[in-house]
This record gives C-alpha cells, sequence and structure tokens, in this order.
C-alpha cells in the first residue's frame, strides 16, 4: 500500500509540475529513479513523450520487475490521459489510461497466503487516510492483449475495461467489462462486473459472465468482513446443451470461522422448485446440504442429454435427500417418487425409488406401480454413468450413437457432448397389468418376465436378454 502511495504522489507531482519541466531524457531517467525509490521496482523504458498541455504521458517498451525478482512486468505501450482541469478542482481524474498488450509474468514461492480479514481493514484504514486515494478516479483504464503467467501456466484477456471510483461515504465502485478470457478458468467469451466495495461488506449490483456453453447473470450483498458475515444472493444460470430452461435461484447463508450454515436455498427450473439447507465447512471443502425438489419434469434434463435409455423419458418427479461429501467430489442419496412415466410405448403410473449418486455415476432402484392401486408390479434395479464420448476419432459412435463399425475399440472416454450411456438395467414384472403398461398398445393381460440390458463399453448403446410369459392376453 505504501508503494501504490508513493506511485501515486510521484503522479500527481509530475503533472501538477508539469508545466515547468523541460521535456528530456535527463527528465525521464530521473523520473525512473524516483519511482525506483518509491516503489522498489527495477524499471526501464524505451522511449516517452510527455505533453504537459494536455496531460498526456506515452511510455514505450516499459520492462519492471519487483524487488523480490519473482514478479516481471512488460506491456509495449502505456497512456496515461490526467484532466488538468481536475487537479485545480483537488482531484486526479485519469480519464484513460491505455496498457497496449501487457505480459505478466509470476514465479510463486510456495509459500501459501491467505485471504484474511484484516488485509481488508488494513486497506480501508490507508484509504480512509488517504487524501489522494479519495479523491484518485480511473474513468477507463483499457488493457489489451494480457497474458499471465504464472509458473507453467498461461493465461490470455482479449480486452478489458475497468473502471474504479471513490464516493462520498468512502465506499469504492468497481465496474468491468472483460472479453476473451482463456487459460486458468474455463474460457470465457465475455465477463461483466459492477460492484460496491465497502469496509464491512461487498454490494454486487451486477454479475455477467457467458461462455460457450454456459452463461449466468448473480447479484447479492455481503454483510460483515471476510471471517464472519452474512450472504444474500439471486440469479440464473443457463446451461442450453443441458437444461430446457434457465435455472433462477436465491441462498441466504451465514459465515462464521471458515465455516457457512445455508440458511435458505431455494431455485426454480420450467416449473420445478428446489429448496435446501446445510452446512459447508470452507477450510476443508465439506458439504452437508440437505434438498426437496417437487414437479422436476425429467424432459427438462434428460432430453438435453442423448441417451437411449433416459433420452425418451417423460414424467414428473419428487425427490427427497442430501448431498454430502467433500468438494469437487459430487455425492447425493435421496429419495424419489415418479409420476407418470412414459418411455416410449411403456407407461407406469408411479415408481418409487432410492438414488445413490457420486459423479459420475447415478444408481437407482425401486418400485413399478403402473395401475391406479398401491400394488407393486415391477422392480427396477441398475445405474447409468454421465460421460463425454468423442465423434469422429478412432473408436468413435455413428450417427445413430451406437458402435462405429469402421472405428476399433477401445472407444476413447473423452470429447464430444455430455452424454449419459446404461452401466447396467434389471426390470422385472410380477403379474403386471399389460392394459397399464403399454397403454397406447390396446393389449391386456398379466406379464410375468424380466429384461437385463447392459452398456456396450464407450457408446451409448445397449445389449442384453429378455424373458416372459403373459397370462390371460389379448392383443
Amino acid at each position: 500500500m505504501k508503494s501504490l502511495l508513493a506511485s501515486l504522489f510521484v503522479l500527481l507531482v509530475i503533472f501538477s509540475a508539469g508545466f515547468f519541466t523541460i521535456k528530456s531524457a535527463a527528465f525521464h531517467r530521473r523520473l525512473l529513479s524516483v519511482l525506483h525509490q518509491a516503489t522498489g521496482w527495477d524499471i526501464s523504458i524505451a522511449n516517452s513523450e510527455i505533453n504537459f498541455a494536455r496531460g498526456k504521458l506515452t511510455v514505450m517498451g516499459v520492462d519492471a520487475r519487483n524487488p523480490k525478482g519473482n514478479v516481471h512486468f512488460t506491456s509495449d505501450r502505456i497512456l496515461l490521459d490526467v484532466s488538468a482541469l481536475s487537479l485545480i478542482r483537488g482531484k486526479l481524474i485519469v480519464s484513460d489510461l491505455d496498457i497496449v498488450r501487457p505480459s505478466i509474468e509470476i514465479q510463486t514461492t510456495g509459500e501459501k497466503k491467505e485471504f484474511t480479514p484484516d488485509l481488508i481493514q488494513k486497506i480501508f484504514v490507508q484509504f480512509e487516510r488517504s487524501w489522494i486515494l479519495q479523491n484518485t478516479f480511473l474513468e477507463d483504464v483499457a488493457v489489451h492483449e494480457l497474458t499471465l503467467h504464472v509458473q507453467s501456466k498461461e493465461g490470455f484477456v482479449r480486452e478489458a475495461h475497468i473502471e474504479i471510483a471513490p464516493t462520498l461515504l468512502r465506499h469504492i465502485n468497481l465496474s468491468a467489462q472483460i472479453s476473451e478470457m482463456s487459460g486458468f478458468l474455463p474460457p470465457f467469451e465475455s465477463l461483466e462486473v459492477d460492484l460496491s466495495l465497502k469496509r464491512n461488506g461487498i454490494r454486487l449490483k451486477n454479475l455477467k459472465f457467458k461462455a460457450p456453453k454456459v452463461y449466468a447473470a448473480f447479484k447479492g450483498n455481503w454483510q460483515g468482513d471476510f471471517a464472519r458475515g452474512s450472504l444474500d444472493l439471486s440469479g440464473s444460470l443457463g446451461a442450453p446443451t443441458v437444461l430446457s430452461e434457465n435455472l433462477t435461484f436465491e441462498v441466504e447463508a451465514d459465515l462464521k470461522d471458515k465455516k457457512a450454515t445455508i440458511k435458505t436455498l431455494t431455485a426454480w427450473l420450467d416449473g420445478a422448485s428446489f429448496d435446501g439447507k446445510g452446512t459447508m465447512d470452507l477450510e476443508r471443502r465439506l458439504y452437508d446440504i440437505a434438498f426437496t425438489a417437487k414437479d422436476l419434469k425429467l424432459e427438462s434434463i434428460f432430453k438435453k442429454i442423448p441417451s437411449p435409455v433416459l433420452g425418451p423419458s417423460k414424467g414428473v418427479a419428487s425427490v427427497e435427500g442430501r448431498a454430502k461429501g467433500e468438494l469437487p467430489a459430487l455425492a447425493a442419496e435421496a429419495k424419489a417418487e415418479i409420476q407418470e412415466l412414459r418411455h416410449g410405448a411403456m407407461h407406469s403410473r408411479r415408481v418409487q425409488g432410492n438414488l445413490h449418486f457420486r459423479w459420475p455415476d447415478l444408481d437407482f432402484d425401486g418400485d413399478i406401480k403402473p395401475g391406479v392401486g398401491d400394488g407393486t408390479e415391477g422392480t427396477v434395479r441398475g445405474g447409468i454413468r454421465f460421460v463425454r464420448l468423442a465423434t469422429g476419432k478412432a473408436g468413435s459412435l455413428d450417427s445413430n450413437g451406437g458402435a462405429n463399425p469402421d472405428s476399433p475399440p477401445p472407444y476413447p472416454p473423452i470429447g464430444g457432448k455430455l452424454k449419459t450411456t446404461l452401466k447396467t438395467l434389471d426390470l422385472g414384472f410380477q403379474g403386471g397389468a399389460l392394459e397399464d403398461l403399454l397403454p397406447t398398445l390396446n393389449v391386456s393381460g398379466r406379464l410375468d418376465g424380466g429384461l437385463h440390458l447392459k452398456g456396450v463399453e464407450g457408446t451409448t448403446a445397449v445389449e442384453g436378454t429378455g424373458n416372459g410369459k403373459v397370462v390371460d392376453g389379448t392383443w
């Protein structure tokens, strides 16, 4: 923080006394010497231009390294445009700060540093004591073609525009628009942030991002420091390749000693509602959340994920369960009931059972009740797996989702779109009424038998055997 204050002070001196300074290489060398004494950074430039009348400073070929030598910054050109009138009004308004093709290289020491509440307090103490910081406005910080190197990883940002402005209430307003991010995170097409930072919290006015397969928007408030406080957040999430509609949500939570208590978590998807509450240990990454879902349409999820087993399924589900585990692993146990389940010509008024989820596997077992009564006439047991199967390569799928005869196994397990593959499916009936099971085929009788299927490795295809006996059947 002292380095930042010193740097801002140097800039203020330059532009306030600039009208009386002669443009010269000696002056630029002297400026770099002052910056080095104030910040400890070793800085060199290829060339520079100062237009005192217009308050512009242009620096070419910047090369800077921090005192420890583990941060290296370069840029083709930096343009600083300061309003001269703002200095007369007692403010430092930077109308433009253009940074062209910057590169930041960071070598980490391996030492783990935590973002503590004390750090936030120190920042605001310095901010509230500093006249320069309280009166410095960055109207448009434009970064073009940023490359970031951290150890062996590399990130890239095509363009970013940032605005920072303090307020009379000593809040700091920050807004940013970033396009084409890639590298450290999943690639973003765009990212927009608008927030107000204050000593005792954050007001998130708007956060939007768009990626190739997902987009989202959030807003909310955080009250407290970063050790304890309360959060309320709402937003929407869209994933066109997976979900048929946008998922909207609201969450209220409290944080204390790196443990979050989720008081309410509510979400909605295509007429379905989700409710949950529980706890999260942020340090150990443990979660324990009880949840319920009502009026969940199967086609809202599975019609977007190709599968010969689940894709044609329709029905309305109610689920009650508990998600418990350690991030990033996802796990849950639940009881489910599906009303009016349909799969092609097959139908059941009700299916009740248990779900066992360990990403990427979902296993299930249940009772099938095709008719109007409560009697069980069938059972189902099996499991599916969510995978990304490659297409158009050796060991790929054909256009119908089956094994490509021109492509030898083994089939590659990654790449392509998310699909569901069948692990096993055991379906049995004990005196099932055919008129209830197959209502559109104009048949009747009682069915005893079973169907045993398994998935073909690396594909969405299935194979298996079945047997059955129909008593008093008509067609």
